[in-house]
């Protein structure tokens, strides 16, 4: 199964034996758009790593991902799982959509889970494949939660795109996927943006170009050694934080857009060091960015 859609009136309990797994259900090896060869891990969310050649670009939804990951030279990507409950999920199992394990492994796949509530201790991944040489770029997740006051907090698990998939191998990463979390008094494109590697030291990059989509959120994070790059004329549109602790990269004629938020006098925060190519604030109606000092 390439994606494994279910639609749950009530509650889900994914038990701590229990797994819904779509690893390697993605696009077979060297397909894809995001597909690799010669020496290349496939790309979805992050780009793979490389041994000489470019990879293909990244792609997709940040906020509603349903793409399937790219095959890598050697394997395939992660396949989608979407995912729609009416009622709470109590999560202490497995939810995975990796990309498969090989010399140059695939991407990530696609989580999209909306639901009443989350709680648990589970894993919810759409991480790269990895090996001895190659990896795989991190998928893309997404998680809306829509209970009035209902956030992640009671979601004590661990959620990750990132562009690695098992530890010990020494070679580098691919690059960071995304993570898109969306408490119940956030609307559509109000959420927050998660970019996060694990700390793993990367070839491959978390690309916005034209390929992708989903690009106004309302928080951005960029951690744990991941690579943020905002291509040739793209724009990032934000509403609140900006908080920048690994790498960003601004090329040519790229924004990141401060827009005015729930609030016409709203105020936006930005952490980090960080080197904008063209920093814009569309709200002349009041308002106000705060830079750490």
């Amino acid at each position: 199964t390439n994606r494994l859609r279910a639609m749950i009136g009530g509650n889900l309990i994914v038990g701590s034996n229990a797994a819904r797994n779509v690893t390697g259900k993605g696009y077979t090896a060297k397909r894809g758009p995001g597909a690799g060869s010669n020496g290349i891990g496939g790309s979805y969310g992050g780009r793979g790593s490389v041994s000489y050649n470019i990879p293909f670009p990244c792609y997709g939804s940040i906020t509603m991902p349903t793409n399937l990951g790219s095959g890598g030279e050697s394997v395939s990507g992660g396949g989608a799982i979407l995912l729609s409950v009416g009622g709470e999920v109590r999560h202490d199992g497995m939810i995975a959509a990796d990309g498969l394990l090989g010399t140059c492994a695939g991407s990530g796949g696609s989580i999209w889970l909306t639901c009443g509530a989350i709680s648990g201790a589970g894993v919810i991944r759409a991480d790269g494949g990895s090996n001895a040489a190659y990896s795989g770029g991190g998928g893309r997740l997404a998680m809306a939660v829509t209970n009035a006051s209902a956030d992640f907090s009671f979601f004590t698990g661990a959620f990750s795109a990132r562009g690695w998939g098992a530890p010990p191998y020494s070679r580098p990463a691919g690059g960071a996927g995304t993570v898109y979390l969306r408490a119940a008094n956030q609307g559509l494109n109000e959420g927050t943006l998660i970019v996060d590697n694990g700390n793993l030291a990367a070839i491959g990059y978390t690309e916005i170009n034209s390929n992708v989509t989903g690009v106004t959120v309302s928080d951005v994070i960029v951690r744990n050694k991941a690579y943020l790059i905002l291509d040739t004329n793209q724009s990032l549109t934000i509403s609140g934080i900006w908080s920048n602790g690994a790498t960003l990269e601004a090329r040519l004629a790229s924004q990141v857009i401060f827009a005015g938020g729930a609030l016409s006098t709203s105020t936006s925060m930005v952490y980090g060091s960080s080197t904008f190519m063209d920093l814009i604030c569309t709200n002349a109606a009041g308002k106000t960015i705060l830079f750490e000092a």
